[in-house]
């Protein structure tokens, strides 16, 4: 039942497997401290990192592609939460990944954009569920020395868009695969995440 008033919560999808990621995503969440960075906002993530982080005005910076949707989480705006719109070619996510993939122009418009992106700041947490898929490694590799934990949407190894996905992730000497489809992976350099789930 629709209600009139706005709001990122009465968004929620009726498949039940969008929001597979939440339970790692919580974990991983209240398990370390320090900002947050969120790339790629969705009604699990970005209302569950709110909630979690706003009781302690814990910094989250949420990022994503698409205006339109970005504002459906502007009631969430504050201080400590702040949002940040990176200009992509499309919202559907086939053309989205087309665009960058083999329009040379394109890519080089978009990784000039979304390179700036978390520089500058240590993270406790990246979350990573943004598009286009094919700069997903790219963000885990250029913030790798500046994130404590990442947590990482879509890991599945079958069926993955990106084909060296898997290869680089093994690179994380603290890797966690949670049991659940579409796949989530908690990984890090320095943390033990494995604990975070014993």
């Amino acid at each position: 039942m629709r209600t009139k008033r706005s709001h990122p919560l009465n968004l929620l999808a009726k498949n039940g497997n969008q929001g597979t990621h939440s339970v790692p995503l919580t974990i991983a969440c209240l398990n370390t401290t320090g900002p947050v960075l969120e790339l790629g906002c969705g009604i699990y993530s970005t209302t569950l990192l709110h909630s979690i982080c706003g009781k302690h005005e814990r910094k989250v910076h949420s990022v994503d592609h698409d205006e339109r949707w970005l504002a459906k989480f502007s009631s969430l705006k504050t201080d400590w939460h702040t949002f940040e719109h990176v200009p992509g070619p499309s919202s559907n996510l086939y053309l989205n990944e087309f665009l960058y993939r083999f329009i040379p122009t394109r890519t080089r418009r978009i990784d000039l954009l979304w390179d700036q992106i978390g520089t500058g700041e240590q993270w406790g947490l990246v979350f990573v569920d943004h598009l286009p898929l094919a700069r997903r490694v790219k963000e885990i590799s250029r913030l790798r020395s500046s994130a404590n934990v990442f947590v990482i949407h879509n890991t599945d190894r079958i069926g993955n868009f990106l084909f060296s996905f898997w290869q680089y992730l093994d690179s994380f000497p603290y890797i966690y695969e949670f049991p659940a489809t579409p796949g989530t992976v908690v990984c890090s350099d320095t943390v033990n995440v494995r604990a975070f789930f014993e």
